[in-house]
């Protein structure tokens, strides 16, 4: 993507085996509302449509992860950078909270 006259990355989420994915379950504006959310989203909602590639992953966002073993994360985005490499190469990074969910349930462990 092109800010002006510089190219920046946008970061998005994917997954290498293209199973499974990620849902965007919140969009919210500062990092206090956004870490409320994310502590208070206990449970996996049913309906969620998880992507083998999320759309482009910004600061104060919540997703969920559904992995390939069939478990759940939830990820609080806390920053996203677009940055160079030192041989020029355009990359994303973000800094994120998670919860793993290890066992099959939707219930997030406190």
């Amino acid at each position: 993507m092109l800010d002006g006259q510089e190219t920046i990355e946008l970061s998005s989420f994917n997954t290498p085996g293209q199973t499974n994915g990620f849902a965007l379950v919140g969009e919210l504006s500062n990092l206090n509302d956004a870490r409320d959310f994310y502590n208070e989203y206990n449970t996996v909602e049913e309906g969620l449509q998880f992507s083998v590639s999320g759309g482009i992953v910004e600061a104060y966002q919540v997703w969920v992860q559904l992995t390939a073993a069939g478990n759940y994360v939830k990820l609080l985005v806390k920053e996203v950078n677009s940055l160079e490499g030192e041989e020029g190469n355009k990359y994303s990074e973000a800094h994120l909270d998670y919860t793993y969910q290890p066992n099959g349930s939707k219930d997030f462990p406190n």
